[in-house]
């Protein structure tokens, strides 16, 4: 599987645009922690802070760009300590950022303006997740999930874990998936306050949850880097073993594929249904956030450090290799020798291969190989032939055509 560099076609917005004096002045580095696209695909969220406390408020930051030409539409400042998480709601007019000084700020993008300030329960707050009607939210801190009020910050619901849940997101469904410390996954309907099902799978803690957008299935994936697909009632699917530190899983808008960032090698993008590895992402820097936009055509990442780059903007269809294009050349009529044979010249130097080099050759008739050559001179008896080339390239993509050779009788 070809590794696909990032650089080969991305859109850059380059921190410079957005540092201030404070920053470059006192030298500290940012680094990117969470990334979310608006509902309707138009504006992408970035929370860019420090991750030490105690710097002025203008470090910690939510900046909203716009997603065609990452122009920044507005920053938020309201923070003191490194922005954890972000996320936006589900009708697109607001977004939650939660703060490790324990704060969550709801803010009007509009605006600007913030709507409301959370109650201080512990310090740090986390995995911010939306019901389906964008009037509440839910988050983590102290080890417990608290559902706020978006437009007071109050405090409505508490679901304790007695210090241990981890891990938590809230399906469209108005099913509350979270994992604990100890391995376990529970699912949970918020109408009802009904516990649905109690999952003991995991070996280790749950470090992330995350439901695809039709509450269909979601994944989970713990300290030992098992990644767990599961059906919106708590069925195990599947499991993909990663050999490094996950730092996200996202979704594709239709639940087909899945992205997992690696903090130091990358990301692989997954089918879902299979389980197979569709294709590697290289990335230059520690991938620290992954969003996908609403119309599967664009992949966002956040990196730390973020001193270059705050963000990169991929077109999806240029991670995946295309297939090689085999031309085996024009059908040959040719007269056979006095012995009764003809030595023809097959050529496949017209095939090509747009992202990439073709590796290998193979000439065959009914099955039996006639050589590797790009070009390959055969001995043929007198009659009909069809002959197959198959190429290769280096994405072990492969692709064929025929050409049919006729021996004539001198």
């Amino acid at each position: 599987m070809r590794n696909i560099i990032l650089t080969v076609a991305y859109i850059v917005l380059n921190i410079c645009l957005l540092s201030t004096p404070s920053k470059a002045q006192q030298g500290t580095t940012s680094k990117v922690d969470d990334i979310a696209y608006s509902t309707d695909g138009k504006r992408i969220a970035i929370a860019d802070a420090p991750s030490i406390c105690g710097l002025d408020q203008s470090e910690y930051r939510v900046i909203v760009v716009d997603a065609q030409t990452l122009s920044p539409v507005t920053t938020l400042l309201g923070h003191s300590c490194a922005i954890s998480d972000l996320a936006w709601s589900p009708d697109g007019t607001v977004i939650v950022s939660g703060g490790t000084e324990g704060i969550a700020i709801v803010w009007d993008v509009s605006t600007g303006i913030q709507v409301s300030s959370s109650e201080l329960v512990d310090y740090g707050i986390g995995d911010l997740t939306w019901n389906p009607d964008s009037t509440l939210y839910i988050g983590i801190t102290g080890g417990n999930a608290y559902v706020f009020d978006s437009t007071s910050g109050q405090i409505i619901d508490t679901h304790t874990g007695n210090t241990s849940i981890s891990a938590i997101s809230w399906g469209s469904n108005n099913v509350v998936a979270y994992g604990d410390i100890y391995g376990q996954i529970r699912l949970w309907n918020y109408l009802t306050s009904q516990e649905i099902i109690t999952i003991p799978q995991h070996n280790s803690h749950v470090r992330l949850i995350e439901w695809n957008r039709q509450s269909t299935q979601f994944a989970s994936v713990d300290r030992d880097e098992v990644v767990n697909i599961w059906d919106s009632t708590g069925n195990f699917i599947r499991s993909f073993q990663l050999d490094t530190y996950v730092t996200d899983l996202v979704w594709n808008p239709d639940g087909s594929q899945i992205i997992i960032g690696k903090i130091n090698d990358g990301a692989e993008i997954r089918d879902v249904a299979t389980g197979q590895k569709l294709v590697d992402v290289v990335a230059d820097q520690p991938l620290t956030a992954i969003a996908w936009s609403p119309d599967g055509n664009q992949i966002v990442y956040g990196f730390r450090p973020s001193q270059d780059d705050l963000i990169e903007v991929v077109e999806v269809s240029t991670l995946f290799p295309t297939r090689p294009i085999a031309d085996a050349g024009a059908d040959i009529t040719i007269l056979a020798n006095p012995n009764g044979t003809a030595n023809v010249i097959l050529d496949g130097s017209d095939s090509t291969d747009s992202d990439g080099a073709i590796v290998s050759y193979e000439w065959s008739e009914s099955s039996k190989l006639l050589g590797t050559g790009i070009s390959q001179t055969v001995t043929l008896p007198i009659g009909t032939h069809t002959i197959h080339l198959e190429v290769t390239d280096d994405s072990s993509q492969t692709d064929m055509d025929t050409i049919i050779v006729t021996v004539e009788e001198l």
